[in-house]
C-alpha cells in the first residue's frame, strides 16, 4: 500500500503509528498523521505562513489528554486506520495521480487532511490554509522524488534519539528479553 509513498511520507505514517501507540489509542487517526507530517516535514508550516508544529497538533488532539497506557511496541497487533484516515490516503493518491506524480508526498497527505475532514481538519481549520496548501501542491516538480531537507533530517535524528531513550527506560521484559 505504501510503495508509492515518498520516504518522508512513509516516515510520517510510521510516526503516526508510533504516536497512536504512545497514547494508547486503538487506531491511527488523522491527527496522528498530522503529527507525523509536521514531525518529518517541519518546514511545511513556514511554507504555509503559519506558526504550528507537531507539539501544537499533539496538544490539540482530541486524544491528547487520554489516560490510557501506551501500547507495547513489542505487541504484534497492528493498529487499524480510521475511516477518516483511509479517505485522506485515498484522496492523497488521487491528487498525486492528477499531477501525474509517481509518488505520494507529505504535501499531498497534508492537503488531503485539510480537504477530507476528521480531527486533523478541525485542528487546522482556524488557519484557513486550504488555498496555500493547494498552491504548494501545484508547485511540486513530480519529475523528481521528494528529498529530505536539513530540517527533516534533524527532526528524524531527534525522533530516533527519543525512541532510543524510551527503549533504554524499558524493563528487559518490555523489550522482550528476560531479567
Amino acid at each position: 500500500m505504501f510503495e508509492r509513498y515518498s520516504e518522508l511520507a512513509r516516515l510520517a505514517v510510521f510516526i503516526a503509528y508510533k504516536e497512536a501507540r504512545e497514547i494508547g489509542n486503538g487506531s491511527i487517526d488523522t491527527e496522528h498523521l498530522l503529527i507525523g507530517i509536521l514531525t518529518v516535514h517541519p518546514e511545511l508550516p513556514n511554507q504555509l505562513a503559519v506558526e504550528f508544529d507537531a507539539a501544537s497538533a499533539r496538544t490539540q488532539s482530541p486524544h491528547s489528554d487520554a489516560s490510557r497506557p501506551a501500547l507495547s511496541l513489542q505487541s504484534a497487533v497492528d493498529l487499524p486506520v480510521t475511516s477518516d484516515l483511509k479517505r485522506v490516503m485515498k484522496h492523497a493518491m488521487s491528487v498525486a495521480d492528477l499531477q501525474q506524480c509517481r509518488e505520494i508526498r507529505t504535501e499531498h497527505l497534508f492537503a488531503s487532511l485539510i480537504v477530507e475532514g476528521g480531527h486533523a481538519a478541525t485542528i487546522l481549520a482556524p488557519f484557513q490554509i486550504e488555498k496555500q496548501a493547494m498552491a504548494i501542491i501545484s508547485e511540486i516538480d513530480c519529475s523528481k522524488p521528494q528529498k529530505s531537507t536539513e530540517a527533516s533530517r534533524q527532526a528524524m535524528s531527534s525522533i530516533q534519539q527519543m525512541f532510543s531513550d524510551r527503549s533504554d527506560q524499558q524493563t528487559p521484559e518490555e523489550r522482550g528479553g528476560s531479567a
